[in-house]
């Protein structure tokens, strides 16, 4: 089976990119042809300092002041979808995150393939990901003026943050199965009207007694 995982970021960042690393190997392991596209964001380190690279498709991100408008609308990785998917025409694409680079700009491009989101932050319910606001309280809004209002985010990010927000809503059909990886993670997507959602908790190696 040809298998295309997608990820906002292909160096060893967080949980999110050594999960998704970590299953393009074992699928391999088990015969498929499973392959990954991330942007280049992250790549640059302090100084210049490149960090080594471990996807197989990239085009471009970035992690600079520019950054709000990549994620409304990233037209590099449209792009790069759009060849990728003719070329090596998977049969299951498999989206972790997508909404800090990539953008919602690649949705319609799945619909002609069986895809699913594995949500493994709040980010598609919040736009800062967290759903905490400044005071440190939980917040139990949707996602709009109140992002403005309660300050978690200033209005040069409001406003293209929410389009991107309408445009994650109008296209997220694209999605045949959505994902989360916890309970809590579940429960945040449902309260959006996000649904049917299911929960695959993150897996760890199995070890041996020592």
């Amino acid at each position: 089976m040809r298998i295309l995982l997608l990820n906002d970021f292909g160096v060893p960042m967080g949980g999110a990119e050594i999960l998704s690393f970590a299953l393009r190997d074992e699928l391999r392991t088990r015969g498929h042809d499973a392959r990954l596209m991330t942007t280049t964001a992250g790549e640059v380190g302090p100084k210049g300092c490149e960090k080594e690279h471990e996807a197989d498709y990239r085009c471009f991100g970035t992690t600079s002041r520019y950054r709000t408008l990549l994620q409304t609308a990233n037209v590099w990785a449209y792009r790069a979808l759009q060849q990728v998917l003719l070329e090596f025409r998977p049969d299951v694409v498999h989206v972790r995150m997508f909404l800090t680079q990539l953008s919602p700009l690649i949705l319609p491009l799945l619909k002609s393939v069986p895809s699913l989101c594995h949500v493994v932050w709040y980010r598609p319910v919040c736009p800062v990901g967290t759903k905490t606001l400044p005071n440190g309280n939980p917040c139990r809004v949707s996602p709009g003026l109140p992002c403005y209002q309660s300050r978690c985010l200033p209005l040069r990010d409001w406003i293209p943050l929410m389009i991107q927000m309408s445009l994650w809503r109008r296209w997220r059909g694209a999605f045949g199965r959505i994902i989360a990886n916890s309970e809590a993670t579940r429960a945040a997507l449902v309260a959006e009207g996000i649904q049917p959602v299911e929960v695959i908790l993150n897996g760890v190696p199995v070890q041996g007694p020592k």
